[in-house]
């Protein structure tokens, strides 16, 4: 689970480009909420998972196709640059921005952690200013050569302009 989490934050991370070559999407600053599912991310081997307790298995396979929800605090500044959400960018992916608009933002990501080679592409698109969904597929390739495509959805909510005790990003 923590690998799914990881390359989920790694996908979410900001993405790399200069921010007078993105145009912001048009969403509302303040307090958003965001969900993430991931399915078919590295994470715990199959041969791992098989030698595990049944209730063991049930319950880390349960947990790795669960949406994890967090809050951010998008300011206007950091509406201008690339959407971020995750704590903290991560220095093996490149990220390059293929594309953006009010409306959406495309990019292509590769990443490589030494353990893991990523190679994939996401958008971002508004619903409305309130509301921003998106996705992120990448084909990853384990050291051991284990291939696997994995998604990464996402679903956000403005829960008001105040962030509260949420740190801007």
């Amino acid at each position: 689970m923590k690998n799914m989490i990881l390359s989920a934050l790694i996908l979410l991370a900001p993405l790399a480009c200069r921010a007078d070559e993105v145009t912001p999407l048009d969403v509302k600053p303040g307090l958003w909420e965001v969900t993430v599912q991931s399915s078919g991310m590295p994470g715990i081997p199959p041969e791992a998972l098989a030698q595990m307790p049944p209730e063991q298995r049930a319950r880390i396979e349960a947990a790795m196709n669960t949406p994890h929800t967090s809050r951010s605090c998008l300011t206007s500044e950091a509406l201008k640059k690339p959407l971020e959400f995750g704590d903290r960018p991560y220095s093996y992916c490149k990220r390059t921005v293929t594309r953006s608009s009010p409306g959406a933002m495309e990019f292509h990501i590769e990443c490589d952690n030494g353990r893991t080679k990523s190679v994939g592409d996401g958008h971002f698109h508004t619903v409305s200013p309130e509301s921003f969904k998106g996705e992120v597929v990448m084909n990853n390739t384990t050291a051991d050569g284990r291939t696997m495509t994995g998604k990464v959805t996402v679903s956000s909510r403005w829960l008001g302009s105040d962030c509260g005790n949420v740190k801007p990003k």
